[in-house]
């Protein structure tokens, strides 16, 4: 049945296709938002023409029944609904029906941002017209001439080691060269070699170049950002306040699976599921409505696309509704825990990987060196109080009870908090080592000059004594 109806619709709104222009259409009428627009309301035949500039596409699918017949003269039978229809700009056409696209091969990084922008949201930081461009950006490069794809559409994105990329555009390929070739490709597009004075070379071994050049400049503790892909940022009418979920924390210091220090996002997952055998299903929002529906008109002070209030008690109450011995046992994930029903009947709340939070690896904003972690010393990294280690990491939740907590970043670490605070101690007496060091160099010079000079009065004395 439901593939029927799902059918009916596509034969309303039509299909999703691939929308070329999105990316390859330089025409400053190219809209990405109307493209948007038009999908929201089901206009999917229509999208593309809408946000291609050249038309306006007036009406929504969405509003007519599943019989409604496109091509038919007979007007939708909702009053005041109005069907998609296409006006055309007569004045973008030539003489023969003709529209000219603009698809230049290398396209200016507005072309992108609509997709690919962050915002930070930090009360402390300066507003986006104080703050300077991605360096990149900054000495006219483009993303094409980093990001690059062939005919497959496949695009590089420069992680080390990425599948099927040219390690001449990862951050050493470019500014180092890439060993892999035998030539001296270093110096692409331009780029300096960093010289990286004084810097031991086990930091090239554990950290990628994002760690200490790319992202916000962290702090105590990590906040907010928001991005074009989870909280549509260009599309209008959207949630544009701060608080809008999904509540994505930045900068988090973690760990890859290879165990290289790299700069991520992280969200904190929050929904519901059944759990059978280790293995756990979520529910559908739907499912979850009604059950949550009472809960919501309680909390009347939450607005639209904020966390409600959850307390241990609304959680108990949902997750005993749905029992279903047919589908698992019901349980809760939110802030890193998973919170489920235990054999008396009580919340049980515990850890589980399914609770830890997705992280992804952050790139841009590049940093020029002078701002890069490092440039005032050891301690950016490896004091006591250095955020690298020893910062919070934010917890989004609706659980009251962890609501606004946060975590120790060295958990993204996966090692102990000691390792990194022994070794952080280490540095109070790194300048006296020096001394020592210095003072045991001068000595042993010192005594060596002694002994040489002693040496060769002795050579002297030898060559008198055999002259004579």
């Amino acid at each position: 049945m439901q593939e029927r109806e799902d059918y009916m619709r596509w034969e309303v709104s039509g299909k999703v296709e691939v929308n070329c222009q999105s990316c390859h259409n330089a025409d400053p009428s190219q809209s990405p938002a109307e493209y948007g627009v038009q999908v929201l309301r089901q206009n999917f035949r229509w999208a593309a023409t809408a946000g291609g500039g050249f038309a306006v596409v007036r009406g929504s699918a969405s509003e007519m029944p599943d019989n409604f017949d496109l091509y038919s003269a007979v007007p939708p039978e909702r009053s005041g609904a109005l069907a998609p229809t296409v006006m055309y700009d007569r004045s973008r056409f030539d003489t023969s029906g003709r529209v000219l696209f603009s698809v230049p091969r290398r396209m200016p990084p507005s072309q992108c941002y609509f997709c690919h922008s962050s915002k930070v949201i930090d009360p402390e930081r300066p507003d986006r017209w104080r703050m300077d461009d991605d360096v990149h950006t900054a000495a006219g490069m483009a993303c094409v001439d980093c990001h690059r794809n062939g005919l497959d559409h496949h695009m590089i994105r420069g992680y080390e080691g990425e599948d099927r990329a040219a390690p001449s555009f990862t951050c050493r390929g470019c500014h180092l060269g890439a060993q892999e070739s035998g030539l001296p490709g270093e110096g692409r597009r331009r780029a300096p070699r960093p010289l990286h004075l004084g810097l031991p070379p086990v930091h090239f071994e554990k950290l990628s170049c994002t760690m200490c050049h790319s992202g916000a400049w962290p702090s105590e503790t990590t906040y907010r950002v928001k991005t074009s892909r989870a909280h549509a940022l260009g599309i209008p009418k959207t949630d544009k306040a701060d608080d809008a979920l999904p509540h994505v924390m930045t900068p988090v210091f973690a760990r890859n699976p290879d165990g290289i220090y790299v700069p991520c996002n992280v969200v904190w997952p929050a929904f519901w599921a059944y759990e059978e055998k280790d293995a756990f299903t979520p529910i559908p929002p739907s499912e979850i409505s009604p059950h949550v529906a009472e809960i919501f008109r309680v909390d009347t002070s939450r607005a639209v696309g904020r966390w409600p209030v959850l307390r241990d008690s609304d959680i108990h109450r949902i997750l005993d509704r749905l029992r279903d011995s047919t589908r698992g046992d019901p349980v809760y994930v939110a802030g890193g825990r998973l919170f489920g029903l235990g054999a008396t009947g009580t919340l049980d709340i515990r850890s589980h990987d399914v609770a830890r939070p997705y992280a992804w690896p952050i790139a841009h904003d590049v940093r020029p060196k002078g701002q890069s972690l490092g440039i005032r010393g050891c301690d950016d990294c490896h004091a006591t109080d250095s955020p690298v280690h020893f910062g919070k990491v934010r917890v989004g939740s609706p659980f009251v009870a962890i609501r606004d907590s946060a975590v120790a970043m060295i958990v993204f670490q996966d090692q102990s908090p000691v390792v990194p605070w022994l070794f952080s101690k280490s540095f109070l007496f790194r300048p006296w080592l020096k001394v020592v060091i210095i003072l045991s160099f001068v000595t042993i010079l010192g005594v060596l000059l002694l002994f040489g000079l002693r040496g060769l009065g002795v050579v002297i004395r030898v060559l008198d004594a055999g002259g004579e």
